[in-house]
């Protein structure tokens, strides 16, 4: 977990996000992509908030798997700060039946790459709930 809350403050420190971003809980699963990235402060601390799906092959981006995740420290790096919420967008499908299997053993890459072009292109409120109120929440997030 101390790889994790050193990993988290240097992308806090440069912005610069890389294949995998930080992400408490740990789980045997990788992020198949990250969409929606803002950093965002709450009342003692930092952090980055995105949309991710957590899979261990190749799967459809979907409504029952995709999350927004917020990866924070406060202020003094004593606390990780991790919020994990569902989010739902209409222009995906329910769950992983929604797409060919051909589409994503084809190039799955270039799939990713569309989805997340498709993800980044939705205003916030295309998204249940919000993403702005989610962030409003996150915000107000203050570790005593």
């Amino acid at each position: 977990m101390e790889k994790i809350a050193t990993g988290l403050q240097v992308l806090l420190q440069t912005k610069q996000a890389g294949v995998q971003l930080p992400f408490l809980p740990l789980s045997n699963e990788g992020q198949l992509l990250h969409a929606q990235v803002q950093y965002l402060p709450f009342k003692n601390g930092e952090g980055v908030r995105f949309l991710t799906q957590l899979s261990q092959g190749m799967t459809p981006v979907n409504n029952y798997e995709l999350i927004y995740t917020f990866q924070g420290l406060t202020s003094d790096d004593k606390y990780y700060v991790a919020a994990i919420l569902p989010v739902t967008n209409p222009e995906l499908p329910a769950d992983t039946g929604g797409v060919q299997q051909a589409t994503l053993v084809g190039d799955f890459q270039d799939y990713l790459s569309g989805m997340i072009g498709q993800l980044n292109g939705q205003l916030s409120d295309q998204f249940t709930p919000d993403l702005l109120k989610l962030d409003a929440m996150i915000r107000s997030i203050e570790v005593k």
